[in-house]
């Protein structure tokens, strides 16, 4: 059994999507490994969030889903803020390709990266906060990609984007 510092037990997931078109909207997320996890292929749309203080990583996306994060808060998880693995993709702080609404989110304080792109993912960043991360705002490695427009990234303590490995990023 997985435990809090605290001695609690940790659930693997606080929440745990496994479904197309699922909605998450205006609730606090707390407590979990990963605060929402969606594995695939799922699809799911993360709408006036506060995912907070979950031991890994606060929004954990893979095996080939597609998520879009607008109007959240990711912060204080133990590892990764957003992480886009697997052959998935996110819109993070935009909604599209249906309506191109802009949704800014605030990705801050997390223990590792704010926003982690790799293995084979993509991902739209448009118009957020990222900041105060223990590692680099964004990082795209690992044959990823990204599209990187308007957003605030400052005092990470990694660099405030990194790509490497055959990755790409547009500005």
């Amino acid at each position: 059994t997985l435990r809090h510092p605290g001695g609690q037990a940790l659930s693997p997931h606080a929440v745990y999507i496994r479904g197309k078109e699922i909605t998450v909207k205006g609730v606090t997320v707390t407590g979990g490994l990963d605060g929402i996890h969606l594995s695939g292929p799922a699809s799911a749309v993360i709408d006036g969030a506060v995912v907070t203080k979950n031991a890994g990583r606060g929004i954990h996306i893979d095996k080939g889903s597609i998520a879009r994060i607008l109007n959240t808060t990711v912060e204080e998880s133990g590892g990764i803020g957003i992480d886009v693995t697997g052959a998935s993709y996110a819109y993070i702080g935009v909604f599209i390709p249906r309506v191109p609404t802009l949704g800014p989110n605030t990705v801050r304080n997390n223990g590792g990266p704010g926003i982690n792109i790799e293995r084979t993912s993509g991902a739209w960043v448009v118009g957020n906060t990222i900041t105060g991360n223990k590692e680099s705002g964004i990082t795209v490695h690992r044959n990823a990609q990204a599209d990187v427009i308007a957003n605030t990234i400052s005092a990470n303590g990694g660099d405030a984007i990194e790509v490497g490995f055959n990755s790409g990023v547009n500005f």
